[in-house]
């Protein structure tokens, strides 16, 4: 199911890689600041999602739930991500990874680890919640520390990595084969990174941009929003989307 099958929002015409987040985009102010250096930068993106209000036409409303912040660094020739991401959903959801990858066009995936743990309402950490993984992929065996392991065929990323690839070598032809290891630990294969056409946002001053669409097994499809500097503005998950707030 696509964005534009979700229940109510098939009726909204605007363009789907938008669609379910079409409201908040009415206010929206692109980032216009340049990274001063591409291999080494940090992104820091809001968290919006659709909440389904059943007496609110859809997509009506959209709502912030947290914030993502992504690092990327090279070092000895390698590259080092540090991931933090935090997500409200009762309590607050907190993620926290390291990851190191090939200095390759998809930045592959080497090595990482991820924390996860929840801070109830009132402020205290359920221990039960705690959750610690690391991981290895080597020439496509990917093995986790729970003792799971699967065989890649093509290049592995993570939705956190393959932001770098477009940044830097996205264009109308961009058409690119890799496995996702979606938040370093669900396996899923045979993913297409392509050109989707160009876009113009109506928000309030106007915004034209490139857009890219991933497809693959296990996922709807990912929609990556890029100026015409390569600064990923938005990036639409369904109902879900990042939206950056800042680059450095």
């Amino acid at each position: 199911m696509t964005a534009s099958s979700q229940p109510g929002i098939e009726q909204v015409t605007d363009p789907y890689a938008v669609r379910a987040i079409r409201e908040y985009l009415k206010d929206f102010s692109p980032v216009d600041r340049d990274a001063t250096d591409l291999e080494n930068f940090t992104l820091t993106f809001r968290i919006v999602n659709w909440v389904f209000a059943p007496n609110v036409p859809a997509p009506d409303p959209t709502s912030e739930m947290g914030s993502l912040i992504i690092q990327r660094r090279v070092r000895n020739g390698e590259i080092e991500y540090q991931i933090e991401q935090q997500t409200e959903v009762g309590g607050t959801n907190h993620l926290e990874a390291q990851i190191l990858c090939e200095d390759n066009e998809l930045d592959t995936l080497k090595s990482w680890n991820i924390k996860t743990r929840y801070m109830l309402p009132s402020g205290k950490e359920d221990e039960r919640l705690v959750l610690a993984e690391s991981g290895t992929n080597r020439e496509g065996t990917i093995c986790l520390g729970s003792g799971q392991s699967f065989q890649a065929e093509n290049p592995v990323v993570s939705q956190w990595t393959v932001l770098h690839h477009l940044m830097t070598r996205g264009n109308e032809h961009t058409h690119s084969s890799f496995e996702l290891l979606q938040d370093l630990s669900l396996f899923k294969p045979n993913q297409t990174l392509m050109y989707d056409g160009p876009l113009r946002i109506d928000n309030k001053d106007g915004l034209n941009v490139g857009t890219f669409v991933q497809i693959g097994s296990g996922i709807q499809p990912i929609h990556y929003l890029l100026d015409d500097q390569m600064r990923p503005q938005i990036v639409t998950f369904s109902i879900l989307a990042w939206i950056l707030k800042d680059i450095t």
